[in-house]
């Protein structure tokens, strides 16, 4: 069987709702798929790699043959765009999912200015914080700290000043991080805010 077999609504769903459950790496990696380049399908403004995700559909329309893998059909607009635009799904190209690299870029800055802004408004020298995403990075720190079995010192830190809209978990729910961070992720960091009576803005908790 083919992508041209794909004929599930429902099952191309399942793979965009699995795509935000386990998050980008988490996804691409268990069904073999390195990153999107030109097409993207767009649901609720988020981006997701369109040939990963038509792949994954089609072992949730016909879990008796499993998923395709990335070798077994070509991308594009011919196949995969063409395809998932007849089921209804509406496909991007260009720029702003021309790889997540620019994004996670994007995010590092934000990242930097968030530190800054705790350094020079809530006088918090977040030096720890720093140290982390010198190592990892800003988005693998993000990842590591709302994922960890309690606060960080930064976070209570920021709390005691009334600034928890410094935090990474605030950070994590900005709108336009969406396709960085799965669900469970920024549930995560909502639960967090509200046990703390964080009262701002979290557009996605």
């Amino acid at each position: 069987m083919s992508l041209s077999e794909l004929s599930s609504v429902r099952a191309v769903e399942q793979a965009l709702d699995e795509f935000e459950a386990l998050g980008r790496p988490a996804f691409l990696q268990k069904y073999g798929f390195g990153e999107a380049r030109d097409y993207f399908v767009l649901r609720n403004g988020r981006l997701y790699d369109s040939k990963a995700i038509a792949g994954a559909a089609f072992g949730f329309q016909y879990p008796s043959i499993g998923p395709l893998k990335a070798n077994q059909f070509s991308g594009g607009e011919s196949t995969v765009k063409a395809k998932l635009e007849q089921l209804g799904f509406e496909v991007r190209h260009g720029g702003e999912g021309r790889g997540s690299a620019s994004i996670e870029q994007a995010f590092d800055r934000r990242v930097i200015e968030v530190y800054l802004a705790a350094k020079n408004e809530a006088g918090y020298n977040a030096t720890r914080f720093l140290a982390m995403v010198s190592q990892h990075g800003g988005l693998e720190t993000a990842r590591i700290l709302v994922n960890a079995p309690s606060v960080s010192e930064g976070y209570t830190a920021l709390w005691e000043r009334g600034r928890l809209d410094l935090t990474v978990e605030a950070l994590i729910l900005e709108d336009a991080w969406s396709t960085l961070f799965s669900s469970a992720e920024c549930a995560k960091a909502a639960k967090r805010l509200r046990d703390y009576g964080y009262t701002g803005a979290a557009p996605r908790s």
